[in-house]
């Protein structure tokens, strides 16, 4: 198989630009938004320039208009910009959605047709034909497509998303193995935080010393379909059901992905166990394959192989 594009392992290895690119943030206010917020204070490459929210909290400085609950003070340069009502004209191309899925796939839209270039957090267009789900370590061959997406919207603009939260780690733990060995079917259990239900989420009483499963919210479905379409390289010919690419598709090499998502009593972070084979040997193989895979979101475990073959994985 062709190498798959990696991107480098530290910020520092890159090289930085001379002047940071200006950047808007959509659903600043929210919880995914006020991440965005966080992680792009002092970052090298990118400047919190817009943030974008409903009607009212815009023209109010974000540091009034948002209730932030994030473990660190809110950065100083966010909280005096002005924020902007959803659907204005921005003045920055690169544009992060952190948007609630109620209103994120027709605003997401709007802005890529005019142009802007939007990685979204969203769960909307993640299963568009040419929007890259984009795990850079797995995948990054995939913004491929976008040239095919610029193409239908008339335009420079187009969309990239990531994948649900749960999915990155399980896509990061199944890429390898699947592209050594193959896979028919696996088993996979996730335990989520319940940062994911947003804010209110889970009354506390629900989830003390408690795990709460089949959390809804379309977890299950998400977990069993997105996976299927990450770590596929990319091919010249026809997407599959018949959907014209152009000259890109991505293959489907994983048939079923039966899936059981639970919640723990935990602020962020989700683990799960996947079951990818009864074989034995073939189990051991596949750890040894996932050892040296450079890839540090893995959490390898052996069971006893009589009984089940699990490997653990974090994100």
């Amino acid at each position: 198989m062709e190498d798959t594009l990696t991107l480098p392992q530290t910020a520092a290895e890159a090289r930085t630009p001379a002047k940071r690119i200006p950047v808007a943030v959509l659903g600043a206010t929210g919880s995914v938004g006020q991440r965005f917020v966080q992680l792009l204070d002092g970052h090298p490459w990118f400047k919190l320039h817009e943030v974008v929210a409903s009607e009212r909290s815009a023209g109010k400085s974000y540091g009034e208009a948002a209730d932030w609950r994030l473990d660190s003070v809110m950065p100083n340069d966010a909280a005096s910009l002005a924020v902007k009502s959803l659907g204005i004209e921005l003045e920055s191309r690169l544009v992060f959605s952190g948007l609630d899925s109620s209103v994120a796939g027709e605003a997401e839209d709007d802005y890529a047709n005019r142009g802007a270039v939007v990685v979204s957090n969203s769960r909307n267009h993640r299963m568009d034909p040419d929007v890259p789900l984009l795990i850079p370590e797995v995948n990054a061959d995939h913004v491929g497509v976008i040239e095919r997406q610029q193409k239908r919207r008339g335009g420079r603009g187009y969309i990239v998303t990531n994948p649900n939260c749960s999915v990155v780690g399980l896509a990061m733990a199944i890429a390898p193995i699947e592209r050594l060995f193959g896979i028919e079917a696996i088993h996979v259990t996730t335990m989520q935080a319940i940062s994911g239900a947003g804010y209110n989420g889970v009354a506390s009483y629900a989830i003390l010393d408690n795990v709460i499963p089949y959390i809804g919210g379309g977890e299950e479905g998400k977990i069993e379909s997105e996976p299927r379409k990450i770590p596929f390289q990319l091919r010249q010919g026809i997407w599959r059901n018949g959907d014209v690419l152009g000259r890109a598709h991505l293959l489907e090499p994983v048939r079923r992905i039966p899936q059981v998502s639970a919640e723990l009593p935990d602020a962020q972070a989700h683990q799960g166990a996947l079951h990818p084979t009864d074989d034995p040997c073939l189990f051991t193989a596949q750890l040894l394959v996932l050892a040296i895979w450079p890839l540090p979101v893995l959490l390898l475990e052996r069971r006893d192989c009589r009984h089940a073959a699990m490997i653990g994985f974090a994100a």
